[in-house]
């Protein structure tokens, strides 16, 4: 590893002073390689005792100023020790480029050998969404909002996407992605068979409500343990002035009565706050029953005859 990044800074400063001829200088100042290269000088130090998770976030600023294939070599060599493969991959593309020329034929042999150990790992997805209005999400995380394509370098393994629009059915897709390989989806929404449904607030709405309860009631625990802690400390308190015991109003009992005070009223304190809790986690949920998916658009009418009785409901489409 500390050969690799001694080599490296060799070629970035060669590559300075002939920043004319290389492609991967053009349009970059000198004030910006200046810059890019203390920073770059900087990482590597930590890059060499193996820091590699300090390290990143300085080549990373070090690319901001100069998007050069040497930072982005040693910026996968950090990944690749931190597990993060997806990254590492899409850095890697960058570094190779534009050939050795840029990192030498040592590195950019070493670079070949890690572009076909990720390849292993990560796979390509490309979605396309058709329905106007329509979300994606992939594995939870927005992908797309409306109509259009987005492409992603991900793990080779299984995925979840999930396609929403209110008035639609959800469609709910597992994916499993083959190493180096290019998967593409077109995502084209139905209409709800059985009418429009809808939810009175977004999803997430009620659950940061049944969230909050939770702050609330470790809070509460909290405050009591802080109480007991009190008591316990009035205790002692009280065993030191009063060792053979002593009536509640002595000088004495009194002097201590201070402490017992505060542990009561912070007892009835982190009560409180604990019932404040229960009570937001019991609304949370009410609220999470009430903000189902109803039906909407539907005309509701009673029937009823000598021989059955019902409900007609009418869908407007």
């Amino acid at each position: 590893m500390i050969l690799r990044v001694l080599v490296a800074v060799a070629l970035l400063c060669s590559v300075a002073r002939a920043q004319g001829e290389k492609p991967w200088a053009a349009g970059v100042s000198a004030e910006n390689q200046k810059e890019a290269l203390a920073l770059y000088d900087q990482a590597n130090e930590l890059f060499e005792k193996g820091n590699y998770l300090e390290a990143l976030p300085i080549y990373e600023k070090a690319l901001v100023a100069w998007d050069h294939p040497g930072i982005h070599y040693n910026t996968v060599v950090c990944l690749i020790n931190l597990d993060r493969s997806v990254e590492a991959y899409e850095h890697l593309q960058k570094a190779l480029a534009y050939g050795e020329a840029p990192l030498g034929k040592d590195l950019y042999t070493q670079g070949q050998t890690y572009q076909r150990m990720l390849s292993k790992q990560v796979a390509m997805l490309e979605v396309t969404l058709t329905t106007p209005g329509a979300t994606v999400q992939l594995d939870g995380k927005p992908l797309l909002d409306g109509a259009g394509t987005a492409k992603r370098t991900v793990l080779a393994t299984e995925h979840r996407v999930v396609v929403e629009k209110p008035g639609y059915k959800t469609e709910n897709r597992k994916i499993v992605l083959e190493p180096g390989k290019t998967t593409t989806l077109v995502l084209e929404m139905k209409l709800e068979a059985r009418g429009r449904t809808e939810r009175r607030w977004a999803r997430w709405k009620p659950w940061i409500v049944v969230g909050a309860s939770g702050v609330l009631g470790l809070a509460g625990a909290f405050v009591v343990t802080t109480s007991q802690d009190l008591f316990g400390r009035y205790d002692a308190e009280f065993q030191l002035v009063c060792p053979d015991g002593c009536e509640a109003t002595s000088p004495e009992a009194e002097s201590v009565e201070g402490i017992k005070h505060d542990a009561e009223s912070r007892q009835r304190l982190g009560y409180g706050i604990v019932a404040a809790g229960g009570a937001t986690l019991v609304a949370g949920l009410v609220l999470v029953v009430l903000n189902q998916p109803r039906l909407v658009g539907a005309t509701v009418t009673p029937t009823a005859s000598s021989e059955h009785a019902g409900v007609l409901v009418s869908i407007p489409w």
